[in-house]
């Protein structure tokens, strides 16, 4: 298959998705351009065909050359940001430069023929295949093991001042872009299609990286030295947590992060995670991840340009204002026109809409608005030309029932032939009517929010669950202070309670009674009591302390439960809240397009 994208000439030009290039490198000795590659092996995977690892904007193959060499074949699924350098000038620029860094990058070729597709060829990068586990997976298999957690860490930010002191910046810090060793002291970058180097200081940036790791107000413009502070303090901030309590993976993992994700960024105080990890930090009194969720919310303050280094380095480098670097002449208003034409697309602003889809496609807002207009006048096409296969349809059928109603004879067996054609007819207009785009368009939004329906039903069966398993007496010790809950607990222990301590005898017992004291709270700290020996005393203010130390150690157990099933159903809560949105937003589009009943179809159907 094939994706068509527009040119920066106003044309239109097809390239080829993951399933093209993997039909296609079954034959390397055919399709690869590369005279070192082409006769390699492809790795397959168990069902024989092409292993392909897919990303945002291309997709990568393992070959293996005949001098038992693996390289890795990156192929481009889509064309070069038009607002940047040609794709292979900019590779060129960096490939040399980042010779100077291949301790942590591995080196690459551009090969402007690399691999055809259906009899046209397609550019494609060639690399070493580096050893190492993506970084999310790597994190996941070594959960239990907080200490090379904190490696980690620390080599996070080794390798942010190793690219600082070249002047360089990798523009994409995520979990499959950096690749670690076993040990966790060496990581690697992969994935250069937003790298910076001094060379391509004053262009735009070719892409903002994952959103669940790059500051919410990063533009194209933020593209220099320092770019990947931010990132470097999100992943060390997720490492120095999940060091603390594993079970964060599973409570606010998915994949796609190291516990934050973007919308933890854009709305801060509507986050449940941060709230979580400060108390996880207040708890175990743990001044560097404090730290490092303090400096977290400092950035976010800042903004993009912020300066801030992460908490967790060794003897940095002087802080880059990134807002210092050159923009191209043109590109002020080449952002200005950008904005009014997301602006007539859309009916909103480009920095409500046209950013955030930009940030998780990886295009510029330009491409972006300009895809939006594409797509509109993709669906009207399409929706015409349906109109007019159905309406040729309909047309035929309807001279065909005319014919055989002229030639109508007055018996049963004619009027029942008649019908024939008729049922045609109906069943022609139905099924145009089912297959009428508008239509399509309202069934999936239906579709959606009959699944957003379910995960509400879903979660909220799951908030009961929670709820039943932890019990009351968890949630109403976490409402009070452990004092309090002592108190109380106390105050319903009756002193006959005594005896079966076997340390105490009746007569004590009987002496405490003729006190007034009935429960264990009137007993504490009486340390004067009328006809009870001192050492008898002694012992009852120590049952009265031991009392108090079960009753500790339960009060801390609930409040356990109750952190973690609180934390459970604010996320809970939270889901719900949040499709509950998304259910009201479909709502609102869906009243927002045109009505799709069958009278307004065969209105359409036949240009009334």
């Amino acid at each position: 298959m094939r994706r068509e994208f527009n040119t920066p000439g106003g044309g239109r030009q097809q390239w080829p998705d993951s399933v093209a290039y993997r039909e296609a490198i079954q034959s390397p000795e055919i399709v690869l351009g590369d005279a070192q590659l082409a006769g390699a092996q492809v790795t397959l995977n168990r069902q024989g065909l092409p292993l392909a690892y897919t990303g945002r904007f291309a997709v990568v193959f393992r070959l293996k050359t005949n001098d038992g060499a693996s390289w890795a074949l990156r192929c481009f699924t889509s064309p070069a940001d038009p607002m940047g350098l040609a794709r292979a000038v900019r590779y060129h620029i960096l490939a040399s430069r980042i010779a100077s860094v291949k301790d942590i990058v591995v080196p690459f070729r551009f090969i402007e023929r690399g691999v055809r597709v259906t009899g046209q060829w397609f550019p494609a990068i060639a690399m070493e295949w580096a050893s190492g586990r993506p970084l999310g997976r790597w994190v996941e298999e070594n959960l239990d093991k907080p200490e090379a957690l904190r490696t980690l860490a620390v080599s996070l930010g080794k390798l942010l001042e190793r690219l600082e002191s070249e002047t360089l910046a990798h523009g994409d810090w995520q979990h499959d872009n950096l690749l670690v060793d076993e040990s966790g002291a060496k990581v690697t970058l992969v994935d250069y299609d937003g790298m910076f180097v001094p060379e391509l200081a004053g262009y735009p940036s070719p892409e903002i990286g994952h959103p669940n790791y790059q500051h919410p107000a990063r533009t194209e413009r933020h593209y220099g030295p320092g770019l990947d502070r931010f990132s470097c303090l999100v992943m060390q901030t997720a490492l120095l947590a999940l060091a603390k309590d594993p079970a964060l993976w599973s409570r606010h993992g998915d994949g796609e992060s190291l516990l934050f994700r973007s919308a933890d960024f854009k709305n801060p105080g509507g986050s449940r995670l941060l709230p979580e990890l400060k108390a996880l930090a207040e708890l175990d009194r743990d001044s560097e991840l404090a730290e490092s969720i303090a400096r977290l919310e400092d950035a976010l303050r800042a903004g993009p340009d912020s300066a801030l280094l992460p908490a967790i380095s060794t003897e940095p480098p002087q802080p880059i204002d990134l807002s210092t670097l050159p923009i191209p002449e043109g590109w002020v208003a080449l952002a200005q026109s950008a904005e009014r034409l997301a602006q007539s697309v859309t009916g909103g602003h480009w920095w409500q809409e046209s950013v955030v889809e930009a940030a998780s496609t990886g295009m510029s807002f330009a491409t972006q608005a300009t895809a939006q207009v594409n797509t509109v006048q993709d669906e009207a096409r399409l929706e015409s030309r349906h109109l007019w296969a159905h309406r040729a349809i309909l047309s035929a059928l309807s001279l065909f029932f005319l014919w055989r109603m002229f030639g109508l004879r007055a018996d049963w067996l004619s009027v029942l032939g008649l019908l024939t054609p008729l049922l045609w007819l109906g069943l022609a207009t139905a099924g145009g009517y089912a297959d009428w785009p508008k239509r399509k368009a309202h069934a999936e939004l239906d579709e959606q929010v009959a699944r957003m329906r379910k995960q509400i039903h879903d979660r909220q069966l799951s908030r009961e669950k929670a709820r039943a398993a932890v019990g009351p007496a968890a949630f109403k010790a976490a409402q009070g202070t452990a004092d309090d809950f002592l108190a109380e607990k106390l105050g319903k222990l009756d002193v006959n309670r005594i005896l079966g301590d076997g340390r105490i005898n009746a007569a004590t017992l009987d002496a405490v009674k003729a006190e007034g004291i009935k429960t264990a709270l009137e007993l504490r700290n009486r340390t004067n009591l009328a006809s009870v020996p001192p050492h008898q005393i002694a012992l009852l203010q120590q049952w009265c302390r031991e009392r108090e130390a079960e009753l500790a150690d339960e009060w801390r157990r609930l409040i356990a439960q109750s952190r973690s099933a609180g934390a459970d159903l604010q996320r809970l809560e939270l889901e719900i809240a949040s499709f509950e949105e998304e259910i009201e937003r479909l709502d609102q589009e869906r009243q927002a397009l045109p009505k799709v009943d069958l009278t307004t179809y065969l209105k359409r159907l036949i240009g009334a």
